[in-house]
């Protein structure tokens, strides 16, 4: 009983590297854009619409159209990773309250993600 606890429990923390995001029990491979995703919500436990394209325009200097296909494909592939490989929702997407606008990505309260060199 104690060891499925433990188990359970060791779950609920997320760690990432440049190739890998992993939970103990399962991993799975992770892009150069999925990486900077990642080490947003670590640091900051939130990541701002506007900071992703940001990112989007200084690493592919192409259109503002294309730029943010780039990061709705890079956001569609994170979601289907965390409920494919992992069953649950490691992020939620949610409307910036200030700005109905804008979305933020934040990390949900059950979860931890820490980066692993």
């Amino acid at each position: 009983v104690v060891s499925l606890w433990l188990l359970n429990k060791s779950a609920k923390v997320f760690y990432f590297n440049k190739n890998t995001l992993s939970n103990h029990l399962k991993k799975a491979p992770i892009t150069e854009e999925m990486y900077f995703f990642l080490k947003q919500l670590a640091q900051h436990g939130r990541v701002d619409n506007t900071l992703l394209l940001e990112y989007y325009k200084n690493q592919h200097q192409k259109t503002l159209d294309s730029i943010i296909k780039k990061k709705n494909k890079m956001i569609g592939l994170f979601f289907h990773l965390q409920k494919s490989v992992f069953s649950t929702t490691l992020v939620n997407k949610i409307k910036d309250p200030n700005d109905h606008r804008q979305v933020i990505y934040i990390l949900n309260k059950s979860y931890k993600i820490q980066e692993k060199p």
